[in-house]
């Protein structure tokens, strides 16, 4: 190699630039309307932060704990607030919440679903927002973007995304064709065996 030190340069540089840059921690609750509630959380989270799933007060409740990652006195109140995700078409009925609190390590995320029972009902000061049920209405999600600070003073953007009340996941068409070409596959060598 004629030039070592282009190599060299050329890796410091991309190892510092990696290392400068802090990813947005993106949380998605997905609320099916049959099934579980869950929660994901991005898996590139900046050096020293971390995020944990966890149940909440309620079986229809998930909590995700950020730790690292503080939200800023400078932030809006508004951040606060109960954000009150309401039925398609019914802004009367409240769906699901998503709550943000401060903490002394960082963040927690709360997001709470109606049971089969019944809607959910806030008191006091909140925010409301039309949810997103896929199919019914135009996804308005990211619903919430904020920005933490680290220990180090770095600033990463929390999105929160939610889906509620998400019709279970339909096979496509190739993916059944697929499938079923295989069984056949399976049923004709059955055959051929069962024939000698």
């Amino acid at each position: 190699m004629k030039r070592p030190w282009l190599l060299a340069a050329f890796t410091a540089g991309v190892l510092a630039l990696m290392s400068g840059h802090a990813d947005a921690i993106t949380i998605t609750f997905n609320d099916r309307s049959e099934g579980t509630l869950t929660a994901d959380v991005s898996t590139d989270l900046p050096t020293g932060v971390t995020a944990t799933i966890g149940l909440g007060t309620t079986p229809e409740s998930l909590i995700v704990t950020i730790t690292g990652a503080i939200l800023p006195a400078t932030a809006p109140e508004s951040l606060l607030l109960p954000l009150a995700l309401t039925e398609p078409g019914n802004p009367d009925q409240i769906s699901d919440i998503i709550q943000i609190s401060r903490t002394t390590t960082g963040v927690t995320i709360s997001f709470t679903s109606d049971s089969p029972e019944g809607s959910l009902t806030l008191t006091g000061n909140f925010n409301a927002q039309p949810e997103f049920n896929p199919g019914t209405t135009t996804p308005p999600n990211p619903f919430v973007t904020a920005s933490l600070t680290t220990a180090t003073g770095a600033a990463i953007p929390l999105v929160i995304n939610a889906f509620s009340d998400a019709e279970a996941v339909v096979p496509e068409p190739a993916s059944l064709l697929l499938l079923g070409s295989g069984l056949v596959g399976l049923a004709g060598m059955a055959w051929r065996r069962y024939r000698r």
